[in-house]
């Protein structure tokens, strides 16, 4: 390679633009350069102290769901008691108005019984007044002892 005076020349050009460069453009970039890096560096603090407010937050969530949780747990298994008593308290009642109908249907069944049996006699006495009657008419007709009737039906005191 030979040195003329294009090569000086594109030398010289080099160093001026280098220079140029060095004292009036390097300092503007160096110095967006060094706000970039501030604001990276600020931005990247900025994250940790988010990432750390967010474990914070997560770890105050996950407490509060266990309590949140806890506090279910507790209601569901008072509202469980509280249902078994109420369940039991009707069970109750209704075994007690179970009693009450079952003893009154009782009585109203012996009512009926005696009533039905009092009703019994009489119509039994009836038919035997009528059948004795029958007979009495009858014996009567074929002129049997009137006395000893008589007596046997005062005996009787059906009629």
């Amino acid at each position: 390679m030979e040195i003329n005076i294009t090569f000086v020349i594109q030398m010289i050009a080099f160093f001026f633009y280098l220079f140029f460069t060095m004292n009036y453009i390097w300092p503007y970039v160096e110095n967006i350069i060094e706000k970039r890096k501030k604001k990276i560096s600020f931005f990247i603090k900025k994250l940790k102290i988010v990432k750390n407010k967010i474990k914070y937050i997560k770890k105050k969530i996950s407490k509060i769901k266990k309590e949140k949780k806890n506090t279910a747990f507790e209601i569901i298994s008072k509202a469980e008691l509280k249902g078994s008593n109420i369940l039991k308290k009707y069970k109750d009642k209704a075994f007690l108005e179970y009693k009450k109908i079952i003893f009154n249907s009782n009585i109203q069944i012996n009512l009926e019984k005696e009533i039905m049996y009092k009703n019994f006699y009489k119509d039994i006495s009836k038919i035997i007044c009528f059948v004795l009657t029958k007979i009495t008419q009858k014996t009567l007709d074929k002129k049997i002892d009137n006395k000893l009737i008589n007596k046997i039906i005062r005996k009787i005191k059906l009629c």
